[in-house]
């Protein structure tokens, strides 16, 4: 994983970034989901239903990718897609058992940072407090 690195490209004043419930990315929905971003070039994805095994690495030309996977859950996984140019690091959130999250922080151009937090529900049965407890 990177570290925020001087030098690297920061995101400017618009940030393309979409959220994506894949629905399991297995070859043939990885290949039809790396055109799609070619086409739509974001700066970040985040990614839910991943449903990739902890030796599964997927790799895109033109992205670092973070994951988390869940082993005793086999319908979730979460990533986040960080285009190269951008300078970020992983933020570390505390685990949840009714949650899957995965963020980043980014650095703008003024060396503000943005965070970036992918929040997905597999069951629909999480807490009010527990999706308070990452936006306070």
């Amino acid at each position: 994983m990177d570290r925020l690195t001087p030098g690297q490209l920061t995101l400017q004043h618009r940030t393309r970034c979409i959220q994506w419930n894949a629905r399991g990315l297995s070859k043939a929905n990885l290949e039809e989901f790396r055109q799609y971003i070619t086409v739509v070039k974001p700066d970040i994805a985040l990614l839910s239903e991943t449903h990739w095994k902890p030796s599964f690495n997927a790799k895109f030309k033109s992205y670092h990718v973070l994951k988390k996977d869940r082993l005793n859950r086999p319908v979730v996984g979460v990533a986040v897609l960080v285009h190269k140019n951008l300078r970020f690091s992983p933020l570390i959130l505390p685990n949840s058992d009714s949650m899957e999250t995965i963020s980043v922080t980014i650095m703008s151009s003024s060396n503000t940072p943005t965070d970036f937090i992918s929040l997905y529900v597999p069951k629909g049965d999480c807490e009010v407090a527990d999706i308070d407890f990452f936006f306070n």
